[in-house]
């Protein structure tokens, strides 16, 4: 009999302590998710403001002036693209989408890798516009 109760107090015990756990878990589980979405975002205001930044650089610099980027592109990026004005970054943020806008003073032309992981920017002055593209 003696035993039967200490194994019955011993899984009350692991329950108790189970059914407390549980709930820190689904909140670190959740905080997890929401500090990865915004360091995405982070990340990616960094990539369009360092690029439009360098296009200006090289602009004014005037042809053929260049500047290569390494940069980091985060998993969630869903399409980038180089428009006339600006830099616009559309990331997957947990179901939603979220648009990174940079704007640039100089035209712009080329293409963004969407693919995650390192990739070289090269930014390079042309006559009226700068030139962004992928070293490969």
């Amino acid at each position: 009999m003696k035993k039967a109760q200490v194994s019955m107090e011993y899984l009350a015990i692991m329950g108790i302590t189970l059914m407390m756990l549980l709930p820190i878990g689904v909140i670190v589980s959740e905080y997890l998710g929401f500090s990865n979405e915004q360091i995405s975002m982070q990340q990616a205001n960094e990539i369009a403001r360092k690029i439009t930044d360098n296009a200006e650089t090289v602009y004014f610099l005037g042809y053929p002036s260049k500047i290569t980027l390494k940069m980091y592109f985060p998993e969630n990026i869903i399409s980038a693209d180089v428009m006339e004005n600006g830099v616009l970054l559309l990331l997957d943020a947990t179901g939603t989408e979220r648009d990174i806008y940079q704007k640039s003073a100089v035209n712009l032309t080329g293409e963004l890798p969407i693919s995650s992981g390192i990739h070289y920017i090269k930014i390079q002055a042309l006559q009226k516009q700068v030139n962004i593209s992928t070293i490969v």
